[in-house]
């Protein structure tokens, strides 16, 4: 069983695929989307990308990733800022772009600080080996 695209690995993926294409907008070009933040995917061919179910990717965007990115409705002042969303306007499976790189480039962040604590915890251990290894070949 294959296991199922990490958060930082989704997003890197629609990054890769769609970032010319957010780059690109003209507003009110024949084929265009609604509005330029708001990109469309194509779902089943990430999905074909990570071996998984359209509805695996949809439900991670929609249902995780927009409640841990996006900004809920405010009473006071409406909606705020959506992740993904399954309509904007006449485009359907949006993601803001805008949000998504924002959240990719912390999520590479994160990523790059934690391969290098593995990097320099590795680098201490191989140091104490050494270490007890001169100090019994030495006693």
């Amino acid at each position: 069983m294959k296991r199922p695209p990490t958060d930082f690995e989704l997003l890197k993926e629609i990054y890769r695929r769609y970032r010319d294409q957010f780059a690109s907008f003209v507003e009110g070009a024949p084929g265009s989307r609604a509005a330029k933040i708001y990109v469309r995917l194509d779902l089943h061919a990430i999905a074909n990308h990570f071996d998984v179910d359209d509805d695996s990717i949809f439900g991670r965007l929609y249902y995780h990733l927009d409640r841990k990115y996006g900004e809920p409705d405010d009473q006071k002042f409406g909606p705020q800022k959506s992740f993904f969303t399954p309509v904007a306007g006449p485009d359907q499976n949006c993601v803001n772009f805008p949000l998504l790189e924002a959240v990719f480039a912390s999520l590479w962040q994160q990523r790059r600080r934690d391969l290098l604590a593995l990097f320099t915890a590795v680098l201490s251990l191989g140091i104490a080996l050494a270490a007890l290894l001169v100090s019994i070949l030495t006693a």
